[in-house]
């Protein structure tokens, strides 16, 4: 089985040195990206990324429960070929959608036993963020400057173009404040992106917020699945039937024996 990622095209001309705010999901999987076509690329993220499957606090969302859009599995494969074979390895369940999953719809349980092409790969998000991480840290043009928080873009004398962003550690002298160049910056820092004041900062009026509220709400917690368990199903679903029933369930698999 093959960790590697994907070949970069040998025939490209690469540009210099690209830099990713933010060391989510997004940041890696755009920093893999980056490394195709550019010399350089150097993630910067405010927490220490773990080498091993841990919850950290940069993604608190990491502790409710997590399925792979098939769309998002498809660009993951083809940029990390060997990814899933490899979670898998690691305690990561495949799951058919049309025979082993149990769900509870409008006063009735159903558990539809046919086969389908509909397959998805459960496993804690922190599972998903290490496999890349590993693989970034090993690839010779990707390169982390962890525990730096980015205050800011840095720009030529104009004001008009960004030639990298300022960034100070946080801990220690957190007065220290250096430049680090760049000629392509991505933002991945998520919902607590800074962008839009650096660009109210240089002047430019920032993007318009769009904002959906659809008050949903999650709670979660992992528990160890009973040695004993003989069920047929592998994920359960218990769908919410509004107005009258609003809430819903959900138990997914994880690594090491628990959901």
């Amino acid at each position: 089985m093959s960790n590697k990622t994907a070949t970069p095209n040998q025939n490209l001309t690469p540009f210099g040195h690209a830099v990713v705010i933010g060391g989510s999901i997004a940041g890696l999987t755009a920093a893999r990206v980056l490394s195709d076509r550019f010399a350089r690329v150097t993630i910067i993220e405010r927490d220490q990324l773990p080498d091993t499957p841990e919850f950290r606090r940069g993604t608190p969302q990491a502790r409710h429960s997590h399925t792979l859009p098939l769309r998002g599995e498809k660009i993951l494969k083809e940029k990390f070929p060997g990814l899933f074979d490899e979670l898998c390895m690691n305690g990561a369940t495949r799951i058919n959608g049309g025979s082993e999953m149990a769900f509870y719809l409008a006063g009735t349980w159903h558990e539809v036993k046919h086969h389908s092409t509909l397959i998805s790969l459960t496993c804690s998000r922190p599972l998903i963020d290490c496999m890349i991480y590993r693989r970034l840290a090993a690839q010779s043009n990707i390169e982390f400057i962890q525990e730096h928080e980015t205050v800011g873009l840095a720009v030529d004398r104009s004001g008009q173009r960004a030639t990298g962003v300022r960034l100070r550690p946080r801990h220690g002298s957190t007065d220290v404040e250096m430049v680090l160049p760049a000629d392509l910056v991505i933002d991945a820092s998520g919902r607590n992106s800074q962008a839009p004041t650096w660009l109210a900062q240089l002047g430019y009026e920032p993007p318009r917020d769009t904002i959906v509220n659809s008050f949903p709400g999650y709670s979660s917690r992992i528990y160890r699945r009973p040695a004993n368990f003989d069920g047929t199903w592998k994920t359960l679903s218990i769908r919410p039937t509004p107005p009258d029933s609003p809430r819903g369930g959900l138990i997914i698999p994880i690594e090491d024996d628990r959901w």
